[in-house]
Parts: structure tokens; C-alpha cells; sequence
């Protein structure tokens, strides 16, 4: 399972991307976004993560505009709902930079947005 929690005081938004050959446009699958206010969780991915890869990419930003949970890996994600292999994008697309997560042998990962201090 992987499961966010939204500690942070604003609203935060989630998008995650694992390993699913042979997509179409590569071997990833990004999907989101998940709308999780302050004090609530969702969980993006029920089953054992271990199991399909131990490496797992997520982008999240807050609603305030104030902070991001980015990566390096730089993708084209549109504004809306989406399921999309990792190299689709659109005319009304945005790049993000998802970061990697090595689960390890982990069935379950539990990521926790925090305000920075």
C-alpha cells in the first residue's frame, strides 16, 4: 500500500508514477491527482508495492503554492484527473519532477507532508 498523509496546513496534491512494462509511451504508468486536505490521508496504491517494483515516484504540491515534494525525474502531467503511460503529455500539460522511492522489500510505504521548520 502506499499511503499519503497531509500533515501540512494546506491542501496538498498527489501524483504518482511505478513501473508497469510495456506501456505504451515507456514502462512507467503516472497517475493523479489525489486532493488530500490537512489532517487526511489517501491511499494511492493498494497492494503490495514490493511486489510490481521496489522503485516508486511520487509529485505533490501544496495548495497554497508555498511548497512542493519534488524529484529530478521530469515528466508532462495535465491538470486533471489522468491515468497515462510515462511519456504521454498534452497541449495543457505541466512538467513536474517526480522523486524516486526505493521501497525496498517494503509491502507497504507511508509518506507524511510536513510544514519545513
Amino acid at each position: 500500500m502506499l499511503q499519503f498523509i497531509n500533515s501540512y496546513p494546506a491542501t496538498v496534491q498527489v501524483t504518482i508514477m511505478w513501473f508497469t512494462p510495456p506501456c505504451d509511451d515507456g514502462n512507467w504508468t503516472k497517475k493523479g491527482w489525489w486532493v488530500i486536505p490537512t489532517g487526511h490521508s489517501a491511499v494511492a496504491h493498494g497492494g503490495d508495492l514490493e511486489d510490481i517494483n521496489r522503485f516508486w515516484c511520487y509529485f505533490a504540491s501544496g495548495w497554497d503554492g508555498n511548497s512542493f515534494w519534488r524529484g529530478p525525474i521530469i515528466r508532462s502531467v495535465p491538470l486533471s484527473a489522468f491515468e497515462w503511460c510515462e511519456w504521454r503529455g498534452g497541449t495543457s500539460s505541466i512538467e513536474i519532477g517526480y522523486k524516486q522511492v526505493d521501497v525496498g522489500d517494503s509491502d507497504d510505504v507511508i509518506i507524511e507532508f510536513k510544514a519545513r521548520s
